[in-house]
């Protein structure tokens, strides 16, 4: 009996033995197969989006590449990004940007640089930009900046007499010009199954230019994606300047070229997969110039001279300095104080 007991044991013990050798054996296994196939890392779209958005009145429908190595080949993952935009009214915009993204403790980061530009009707707007990004399995954040170079504002237009000051004719003119700025949002990846992915982002930005005052507000969007193929996204934006702006976008994507090859030693493969994501995301940012339109009081100029008109004001019932508040009492008194080129206004 005793030493069928033994035997027992022994047996248990030779069972839990090559369990543990099978086991072993299996996991060297999967990780030489790695987790399955993840997207394919190419990706071109059209989408549409309507209305107006932050300083520009019409919707636009958009022609975009993307295009990045395996995120899985190597730890830093390059991409180029194409969009050409027509807008309802026939104007255009285009951005062409490069970026490297990379996998540091489950996470991805970013940096891109951009080049943007927009035909307003007035005038060529263009404009650099640059953004830092980093994105994980639940939650995102971005941060971009945006210079405008070259001419940043247009010829005056729509000029309009205005009234005289002291000794000068004032014009009412419309000009546009760009503003530079910056942006930032935080976002969250919730609901995701097989066929539907949802995401919610808001934050804050902030542009100024050359002659608009500070303008400041906040965007908040949320988009769902069907089988990574159509998308449908609301956002809207408020500021003191450009005030509420809701708009609805839809757009159809699709991924061509060879599949990333998932591996999924750092992480479980779920993880990675989604981490695999993360790295072909399109970079979210401000990709229409941002172009302000106001009204400024200016000072008429002589194009014979390139100096201000100069006017002497006479009114019989004023005895005083000849300017538009106060002018003098005699047209003689204006003779006498004017110079070549003067203008003599006699009310």
């Amino acid at each position: 009996i005793k030493l069928g007991i033994i035997f027992r044991k022994v047996g248990m013990i030779r069972f839990i033995f090559c369990a543990a050798i099978l086991s072993s054996l299996a996991t060297v296994y999967a990780e030489k197969e790695g987790c399955a196939d993840g997207k394919k890392h190419y990706r071109r779209a059209i989408r549409h989006i309507e209305s107006g958005g932050i300083r520009y009145e019409d919707g636009y429908t958009t022609l975009e590449a993307f295009l990045a190595s395996d995120p899985n080949k190597w730890a830093i993952t390059p991409f180029l990004d194409a969009r050409g935009h027509v807008f309802n009214n026939g104007r255009w915009a285009a951005n062409v940007g490069a970026g490297l993204r990379t996998l540091w403790k489950n996470r991805a980061y970013g940096i891109n640089a951009y080049y943007d530009y927009r035909n307003t009707g007035r005038f060529h707007s263009n404009q650099i930009g640059v953004g830092l990004e980093t994105l994980g399995e639940l939650f995102d954040f971005r941060i971009n900046g945006y210079l405008p170079v070259g001419s940043s504002y247009s010829n005056p237009y729509e000029i309009a007499f205005r009234t005289f000051s002291g000794n000068y004719m004032l014009l009412s003119q419309k000009y546009q010009s760009a503003m530079k700025g910056t942006d930032a949002e935080f976002g969250f990846h919730f609901g995701k199954s097989e066929l539907f992915d949802f995401y919610a982002a808001a934050g804050p930005y902030y542009f100024i230019g050359k002659k608009d005052p500070v303008t400041w507000g906040g965007k908040a969007r949320i988009a769902g994606t069907f089988k990574d193929i159509l998308t449908l996204e609301i956002s809207d934006s408020y500021d003191r300047t450009f005030h509420n702006k809701f708009q609805g976008q839809i757009s159809l994507n699709f991924s061509f070229g060879p599949k990333s090859k998932i591996k999924g030693q750092r992480c479980n493969c779920k993880t990675a997969n989604k981490l695999n994501d993360r790295m072909l995301l399109p970079v979210n940012r401000q990709e229409i110039i941002v172009i302000d339109k106001t009204r400024k009081n200016t000072i008429a100029i002589d194009t014979a001279t390139g100096l201000p008109y100069f006017f002497v004001f006479v009114d019989n019932t004023s005895h005083s300095e000849g300017t538009y508040e106060n002018p003098y009492h005699s047209f003689t008194q204006a003779q006498d104080n004017s110079s070549p080129n003067d203008i003599i206004y006699v009310f």
